[in-house]
């Protein structure tokens, strides 16, 4: 599966990129300011695609090694963490042109993570649910403040057996939903989780949308 997909995610942005800087080079004599804001528009677009495959491919082999959180983690509290769970879900929102559906809520907590690591989980988690979902029904984020996060959408759902067998490079239903991406989001979910020392869950229903459930630990200040 690896094989099969990864040369593709990272041959169609290149290809993208190069193209479309031929063209701009190519016609700019002929092209409006608009037209140029277009084509500067898809070129970072396909940029944006083929950084976040390689640093997604990258972090699951980092993460391979499975190093203990004791050894690993600091405490984060106060307002960083709902700072960085609005980033990674305003950052997967953007991406998808999915601004106004979604809602966060995150309320100030303690917990035992590094914010690099929560802004990567939560972005993972909303880009999931942005690739489920259709443009126009709503996103919601809720960090509370015991350190549970949620991320739910009304999209086309997974069944259990799906869920059972979420795995790297794995994508259900590729070729019928045209999806791009290598179908490490919920895999990062899973590592970055189990990293943290938190437990991480899927509620779904076909049809009915999902919800991704993190519940972190707790930590004193």
């Amino acid at each position: 599966s690896l094989r099969s997909s990864l040369p593709h995610e990272l041959f169609t942005p290149l290809a993208g990129i190069l193209g479309l800087t031929a063209a701009l080079r190519e016609d700019l004599p002929r092209l409006s300011p608009a037209e140029i804001m277009e084509l500067l528009a898809d070129i970072e677009k396909s940029g944006w695609r083929l950084q976040r495959t390689l640093k997604n491919y990258l972090l699951v082999l980092d993460l391979q090694t499975g190093a203990a959180p004791e050894e690993i983690l600091p405490v984060l509290g106060g307002d960083d963490p709902p700072a960085a769970v609005t980033n990674g879900a305003t950052t997967a929102a953007r991406r998808h042109q999915r601004e106004a559906d979604l809602t966060v809520r995150a309320a100030a907590c303690t917990i035992t993570a590094q914010a690099a690591d929560l802004i990567t989980l939560t972005e993972e988690l909303v880009d999931n649910a942005c690739s489920f979902s259709r443009p126009g029904t709503p996103i919601t984020v809720r960090l509370e403040a015991t350190g549970r996060l949620q991320v739910t959408d009304r999209g086309r759902g997974m069944t259990l057996d799906q869920i059972r067998r979420i795995g790297a490079f794995r994508q259900f239903d590729r070729k019928k939903h045209e999806q791009q991406g290598l179908g490490l989001g919920l895999v990062l979910v899973q590592k970055l989780a189990t990293r943290c020392g938190a437990d991480f869950s899927l509620a779904s229903e076909p049809g009915a949308g999902t919800t991704a459930t993190v519940v972190f630990r707790p930590a004193a200040v």
